[in-house]
């Protein structure tokens, strides 16, 4: 398996188009961040009934830059991406975003890099898919319960399809990214999973979403929370030309604030907008981005898909991306000259209830899964070091 190295400019793909960066009338002072984004081919294989990808081929290079101190912000693939890589076989694109704080050594903590197998099982029907996150959800509690700490969720590219015409039950494959930790009294942390359905309505020529993203946001962060990741579930419920989909919120705190609601973080998102071939060639680089927030102390928590697309001329298609960012509270944060990159800290009551499990319609009893259900550990081990200026590393 070869690596190459390639500046953010190198491709074909330029800069996407986004909303403007928020702007600090006094310097951050906080520290800034110097970003790493890695790419991977994932590439997968299709059988009658079973979908399997080599995702796991890559879990060692990640473990190697937690190691070196760096962050792992989020592990996500690039909406759209997949292409034919061969006879029954597809490949997609992931992408591994790190960060870490700019002139500090590399921690000696020795955390461990878990990656726990979990599964997703859907119902399908001819209005409506819906999914039970009950396995992934006791996989998080499990772990994060005996001092675990939530990196990411993710879907890993496997699955299993059954049914008549495959359309009666199936299940995908889930992976949940954890943190170790080594140190003989590491800081716990508490988890509020939250479920936010959305709404989208699709024309002829492109579909638009209507969700309250920044108050959902911001309103956790008042509270004290840090979000960890935004995951889409797959349920949806069509209605003519609207549907409804379900998204999962993940948010953290230290056990020992649980009950403190002062904000330590504060939080933006900004818009961007993906284009992408109808044939999964990427024509645009968030990396820029990343990198630039990186230098004024934004640590992106996750990428999400909004619902909204569009055809962006012949054969290609643009979609609009919510990247989730967000930086430590300190003293002499600077004012912003736009709109404040959130409502105000003060809300009216606390945020908003959403029940903890996902919307569920089905009445039949929890999946056994199909899908193997290995856990590849990855304990700290040494890495090549890196200079502390952004690159993109490329697989192939």
């Amino acid at each position: 398996m070869g690596v190459s190295v390639s500046n953010q400019q190198s491709g074909e793909a330029r800069r996407g188009d986004h909303t403007p960066l928020p702007q600090d009338v006094q310097p951050y002072q906080g520290w800034p961040l110097e970003c790493l984004v890695i790419a991977f081919p994932v590439k997968m294989k299709r059988t009658y009934n079973a979908v399997t990808s080599n995702i796991d081929d890559y879990y060692p290079t990640i473990s190697r830059y937690l190691q070196q101190g760096y962050t792992l912000n989020t592990f996500c693939p690039l909406p759209k991406s997949v292409s034919t890589a061969g006879i029954n076989t597809m490949e997609m694109k992931y992408e591994a975003i790190f960060s870490r704080p700019v002139g500090v050594a590399a921690r000696q903590d020795g955390a461990g890099f878990t990656v726990e197998r979990s599964t997703m099982h859907f119902e399908n029907s001819s209005r409506a898919r819906v999914a039970d996150s009950s396995d992934v959800m006791k996989n998080i509690i499990d772990h994060t319960s005996k001092g675990g700490r939530l990196i990411g969720v993710e879907y890993n590219g496997q699955g299993v399809i059954r049914g008549i015409n495959h359309r009666v039950d199936n299940e995908i494959g889930v992976d949940i990214l954890l943190e170790i930790p080594k140190q003989p009294t590491p800081a716990k942390y508490v988890y509020q999973v939250i479920n936010v359905p959305f709404s989208v309505t699709a024309s002829m020529r492109h579909q638009t979403s209507h969700c309250d993203w920044l108050g959902t946001f911001s309103s956790y962060l008042n509270q004290g929370w840090k979000l960890v990741r935004v995951f889409i579930d797959g349920s949806r419920e069509r209605d003519g030309r609207e549907f409804t989909v379900n998204s999962i919120w993940f948010f953290e705190k230290e056990t020992s604030k649980f009950q403190d609601p002062t904000p330590i973080y504060e939080g933006v998102i900004i818009e961007y907008f993906h284009k992408v071939s109808t044939r999964g060639s990427v024509r645009t680089d968030w990396s820029p981005v990343i990198v630039e927030m990186g230098r004024r102390g934004w640590e992106l928590a996750c990428v999400q898909e909004s619902g909204e697309m569009g055809m962006a001329g012949f054969a290609k298609v643009e979609m609009k991306l919510n990247m989730f960012f967000q930086r430590k509270i300190v003293a002499a944060r600077g004012q912003y000259s736009s709109r404040p990159p959130f409502r105000p800290t003060t809300l009216p009551g606390p945020p908003p209830q959403y029940s903890s499990r996902p919307p569920s319609r089905a009445t039949t009893p929890p999946h056994q899964s199909h899908l193997p259900r290995q856990r590849p550990s990855y304990p700290p081990s040494e890495a090549p070091s890196y200079p502390p200026s952004y690159h993109t590393e490329r697989f192939d």
